[in-house]
C-alpha cells in the first residue's frame, strides 16, 4: 500500500512538472513570436535648444516686424530620443501698463531646412508683470532631429500707437519648455 502511495505522489509531481513546463514553453514561444507588438528599446527624451534668451536695445515704433528688436532660438530633439514637442515663450518681468496694448506686437517665423514651416503673431494687450506673465509665442511644436530656427520679434507698430508709448519699459526673457508624447512625428 505504502508503495502505492508514493507512485501517485511521484505521478502527480511528474504530471505537474509536466504541466508548468508546457505553460512556460507555451508563454515564452507566444511573447517571442509577436516581436512587432513589444518594444523593448527604451529611448530616453533629450531635447538640444540654443540661443538667445533676451532681447536687448531701445523698442522702436515701426511699420513691420524687421523694425523691432529680435532673436533667434534653436530647438531639436537629440538622435535617437523619444518623440517630443516644443513651447517657446516670453516670460514677461516687467512691462509698463502704456505698453500693454494691442500695439506691441510679438511676431515668430520657424525655419527649417530653408523652408518656413512656422509662423504666429500676437500683442501684449493686457499683459502685466505682477502676474508672472508667460506668453506662448511657439506651442506644442512636434520636434524631429532637424533642427529648426524660430525667430522671434518685439516691435511697436505705428499705425496702432500713439505718443503715450514714449518712456515705456518692457524685460523679458525667452525660454523653452518641452514634453515627451507618443505618436508619430511629421517629416
Amino acid at each position: 500500500m505504502l508503495k502505492k502511495i508514493i507512485c501517485y505522489i511521484l505521478a502527480v509531481l511528474l504530471l505537474s512538472a509536466i504541466i508548468v513546463g508546457a505553460t512556460f514553453s507555451y508563454l515564452a514561444s507566444s511573447s517571442s513570436g509577436n516581436e512587432n507588438s513589444v518594444n523593448s528599446e527604451s529611448k530616453k527624451f533629450e531635447v538640444i535648444y540654443t540661443g538667445g534668451t533676451t532681447i536687448n536695445g531701445p523698442l522702436k515704433i515701426g511699420k513691420q516686424k524687421e523694425d523691432g528688436l529680435s532673436t533667434t532660438v534653436n530647438i531639436k530633439m537629440a538622435e535617437n530620443s523619444a518623440l517630443a514637442a516644443g513651447t517657446i515663450y516670453i516670460d514677461v518681468e516687467k512691462i509698463t501698463p502704456n505698453l500693454a496694448i494691442e500695439g506691441f506686437i510679438w511676431e515668430v517665423v520657424g525655419i527649417q531646412n530653408n523652408d518656413q514651416v512656422y509662423t504666429n503673431k500676437g500683442n501684449f494687450l493686457n499683459i502685466n508683470d505682477t502676474d508672472n506673465s508667460i506668453v506662448n509665442v511657439v506651442e506644442n511644436y512636434p520636434l524631429t532631429e532637424e533642427n529648426t530656427s524660430f525667430t522671434i520679434y518685439l516691435w511697436i507698430d505705428g499705425n496702432m500707437v500713439d505718443n503715450s508709448v514714449l518712456n515705456s519699459e518692457f524685460v523679458g526673457y525667452i525660454g523653452a519648455k518641452t514634453e515627451n508624447f507618443t505618436g508619430t512625428t511629421v517629416s
